[in-house]
């Protein structure tokens, strides 16, 4: 054999047969078909053609609501809750509706943990503090005329009750008018005597004209009620329950705190003029060093300033960034009435009892509806301004608590 025949034996492999072949790829195991899933172009057509329906649904749900959505899209740029970048990535992705929508979904997932965080920086204390998320919950609802509003609904009640007897009258007074600023300036709140003012309208007239009659005690003026007046038509009354009304009536309408007779002598007056007078009061009590170590001097000393800022950087709004006329014509916001400042008087159980088991019970929407206008910062500043004043009020009840037990008859 030549040496070229040889090499060529040396180099060639052997030829293996097709039968094995065809038997070693039948061994091998199949791979499991998922019934359920097409083959991978039939899954990307189907993909993008629910993509694109999903595209034309944010569309037109976004369509008519653009304005409020900048407004809404603007907080959540202003406040820290999304960098701009994701904005610019939203009008830049393949599919501008659907980012635009769930960078609105994101806003509002982060807007009560930014509330959350505002109101904890206003605290008297870091802790205790109160879960009050519960209070309220965020939602959009359409209004007139393609207009957008956020809404803080009412989830319950909320009471915030502190005891100012023991306090010099000056302090309880500045302390009361904070309040009432607070409520005025920075979240929606009022006093419960305000609401019982409202709702005991006819009690009160009726025990003012009792009144009036000098009567000495309960057995004078129950007879006199009986047989000569019809009122009983009107009340459902027995001689028991008569006295209870009566000790009720007169502590509501002649308190025995002075501070508290004091404070409801007083005539109305301009915010500014209402300021000025509490760093006016708070000045002239500096020099009682036993003052200056209760929470309660802590707690006016940040709510001033905090109230100061207000005015300074709104001064022609009722509330910052929110003008009387942006709400809505039919105007009252119950979610004043769904936190209310108590005193802790002795008529207040029994009110709250009528009042609020007759409004929850009347299943009205309540809430605080806010409108969404991206041309001003106002919504933002109204969120901020409620977080800000929420976190007043739970320190006004923190400063309460830390007083709690304390000796103040030496102040």
């Amino acid at each position: 054999m030549s040496r070229s025949n040889q090499r060529a034996s040396a180099t060639t492999r052997p030829r293996i047969p097709r039968s094995s072949l065809t038997l070693r790829r039948a061994a091998a195991p199949a791979a499991a078909v998922n019934p359920f899933l097409g083959p991978r172009g039939v899954r990307d057509l189907s993909g993008r053609t629910f993509a694109r329906l999903q595209e034309q649904a944010y569309a037109g749900w976004l369509t008519g609501r653009r304005v409020g959505v900048a407004a809404l899209l603007r907080v959540g740029l202003e406040s820290g809750l999304y960098p701009a970048t994701a904005l610019t990535a939203a009008f830049a992705a393949p599919t501008p509706q659907t980012a635009l929508y769930r960078l609105l979904e994101q806003t509002l997932t982060a807007l009560p943990d930014w509330l959350d965080a505002l109101a904890r920086r206003a605290l008297l204390e870091p802790t205790p503090m109160p879960s009050w998320q519960p209070f309220v919950a965020l939602r959009l609802d359409d209004g007139p005329d393609e207009a957008l509003f956020l809404v803080l609904a009412v989830q319950s009640v909320w009471m915030h009750t502190v005891h100012l007897d023991g306090l010099p009258p000056r302090l309880a007074i500045a302390i009361a008018e904070t309040l009432a600023l607070i409520g005025e300036q920075l979240t929606p709140a009022c006093f419960l005597r305000d609401l019982a003012g409202c709702w005991l309208d006819e009690d009160h007239t009726t025990y003012a004209a009792l009144r009036d009659q000098h009567l000495p005690d309960d057995a004078a003026r129950w007879a006199y009620v009986h047989d000569q007046t019809d009122w009983l038509n009107w009340f459902d009354w027995d001689e028991a329950s008569f006295a209870d009304w009566w000790a009720r009536m007169d502590a509501y309408d002649q308190p025995q705190a002075i501070w508290l007779r004091r404070w409801l002598r007083r005539p109305w007056r301009p915010t500014d003029v209402r300021l000025r007078g509490i760093i006016r009061r708070r000045w002239r009590l500096r020099h009682q060093a036993a003052l200056r170590r209760l929470p309660w001097w802590r707690w006016l000393r940040q709510a001033i300033r905090v109230l100061r800022w207000t005015r300074r950087h709104a001064p022609h709004r009722t509330r910052p960034g929110m003008s009387p006329a942006g709400l809505e014509e039919d105007g009252g916001t119950s979610l004043e009435m769904a936190q209310a400042l108590s005193f802790d008087e002795p008529w207040e159980p029994t009110f709250c009892e009528d009042y609020y088991t007759t409004w929850l019970e009347s299943g009205e929407d309540c809430g605080w509806r806010l409108p969404c206008d991206p041309t001003t910062n106002a919504l933002g500043a109204t969120l901020q301004a409620f977080a800000t004043g929420q976190g007043l009020l739970i320190g006004a009840c923190q400063a309460d608590a830390l007083t709690q037990g304390r000796d103040l008859a030496h102040l």
